[in-house]
């Protein structure tokens, strides 16, 4: 059998480390099984990873060139080199429809989806992907470095890490330092920078994250390879997207419990980005545990599973797995999860729901990240066969020596239907009325909103007068202008 591979790596400046470090774990699986490794990379500047691949290849070539690269003189050197596997993890690679390519079993390491090319397979890493077929059930596939375990931290001292890639942007950098400048002193901030090893202040520039990551509470770092690392971890992460190929979907990052998407944008914004460290550190606990349960989605030996799909050893136990619903409708309303933070900002941003709010401006996603943690009502989802189709809340306070529930609803899904929020809202009165008998509830819902205004009156709501004492009291609770004409005032008592 011919035992011969070439792989091809973008490691050029400007490319960072990604394509490098996540390869090198399947050439390491590769090498265990005593194949030749022969490399190809374009001329860049040495690291200690490229150290290694020395180390590890038969053959270690290094081309300068500044146009785009060819797969067919690629293929010109794996022909040289008697490799009939080529591997290639870059993008800049053109591919050519040529017979010739027929010769050579060709792969492609991609981690979001692209057109097809004859002759080319796919081997399909990271979140974009979704969970894939596996030996293992289904999993996420991606080539992860070993790392040390989690060492959980004692006491309140809280180090956190801020990792904007191999070659990080500097206009990241330079707001994290003032987002740092506004976190609390108990905070141990490190920031990775690819030279530099120094200490400002409280802040630790850092060139190596290998001896700080397993003390690390939180990490504030790019959508890319360290997220995974992150997830193995057990630690949480804010994901920055800091070029457009990080942009990633709220549920494709959430697969990973990778649950705070940002963009390098909300950097700028140091008071609520200090504000929201603060908030999730917190709540470190609650947040690993979703993080904790999402980790069973990666496939731990990724690259080994990769080298068989390359070498053509697929596993006949593979899980055909399907992710099935209920074949009938199950309804059940539960607590508010961590799981919903970025489902839930999708609806209160939708038009239908904004149109009809005391304030129609939208909310940004790190000012729902931080109301997420500050609010302090009851939340609640219900489900239709497992899925979210409504969020409703309430909350109990005290004004002028009256207990007062306040609270409200709103859609997850197009597609809801009037007879179970009706149901939903009548089991949130039966148990608001089990905390307090002698609470009254107060709401004001838009007068456009004329199907909630239909279901509250079918609910046994009643109009509030207009220069009544409770009027006043629901104007100051709701922070209305006196004599707001846009909205009606309503009134329920739960000893009804």
């Amino acid at each position: 059998m011919n035992k011969n591979l070439l792989f091809f790596i973008d490691v050029a400046p400007g490319s960072g480390r990604g394509h490098l470090v996540r390869t090198l774990q399947i050439i390491n699986q590769f090498k265990r099984t005593k194949w030749n490794i022969h490399i190809v990379v374009e001329k860049c500047e040495s690291d200690t990873y490229l150290v290694q691949l020395k180390k590890i290849a038969k053959t270690f070539n290094v081309i300068d060139q500044k146009d785009l690269i060819s797969i067919i003189s690629i293929i010109e050197i794996a022909e040289k080199m008697g490799c009939k596997y080529v591997i290639v993890d870059s993008y800049k690679v053109q591919y050519s429809e040529i017979n010739c390519l027929e010769k050579f079993k060709i792969y492609r390491i991609i981690d979001s989806p692209l057109p097809p090319i004859k002759y080319v397979n796919d081997i399909k890493i990271g979140i974009r992907f979704g969970l894939q077929n596996t030996d293992k059930g289904l999993k996420i596939l991606y080539p992860i470095r070993k790392i040390g375990r989690f060492v959980p931290k004692v006491g309140r001292r809280r180090k956190i890490l801020f990792y904007f890639g191999s070659e990080p942007n500097e206009k990241a950098i330079s707001a994290t330092v003032k987002i740092i400048h506004k976190l609390p002193p108990y905070i141990e901030t490190y920031i990775y920078t690819p030279k530099v090893v120094s200490r400002s202040g409280r802040i630790n520039y850092i060139n190596n994250i290998n001896s700080i990551i397993s003390h690390t509470s939180l990490i504030v770092g790019s959508a890319s390879n360290i997220m995974y690392e992150a997830t193995m971890l057990n630690i949480p992460i804010i994901t920055i997207s800091t070029n457009y190929s990080q942009v990633n979907q709220d549920e494709e990052l959430m697969r990973i419990g990778a649950v705070f998407n940002l963009s390098i944008d909300d950097l700028n914004e140091s008071s609520e980005m200090s504000n929201l460290i603060c908030r999730v550190l917190l709540n470190i606990k609650s947040v690993r545990q979703y993080t904790k349960k999402c980790k069973s989605n990666i496939y731990i030996d990724s690259s080994r599973f990769i080298a068989n799909q390359i070498v053509g050893k697929h596993d006949d136990n593979i899980a055909k797995q399907k992710l099935s619903s209920n074949s009938g409708v199950h309804l059940d309303i539960r607590r508010l999860e961590i799981s919903d933070i970025n489902e839930l900002i999708k609806w209160r941003n939708s038009n239908e729901v904004r149109k009809l709010m005391s304030s129609t401006k939208e909310i940004s996603k790190l000012s729902h990240y931080n109301w997420w943690f500050e609010n302090t009502r009851s939340n609640y989802v219900l489900q239709l066969d497992n899925k979210p189709h409504l969020y409703l809340w309430h909350q109990l306070i005290i004004e002028n020596g009256k207990q007062i529930f306040i609270g409200g609803w709103m859609p997850m899904t197009s597609k809801l239907s009037p007879l179970v929020i009706i149901d939903a809202l009548s089991w949130q009165l039966q148990l608001t009325q089990s905390i307090s008998k002698d609470a009254i509830w107060l709401a004001i819902i838009n007068k456009e909103n004329t199907f909630t205004n239909f279901i509250n009156v079918r609910l046994g709501f009643e109009n509030i007068d207009k220069q009544s004492e409770l009027r006043n009291l629901a104007e100051k609770i709701f922070k209305l202008s006196p004599n707001n004409e846009n909205f009606f005032f309503y009134r329920y008592s739960l000893t009804n």
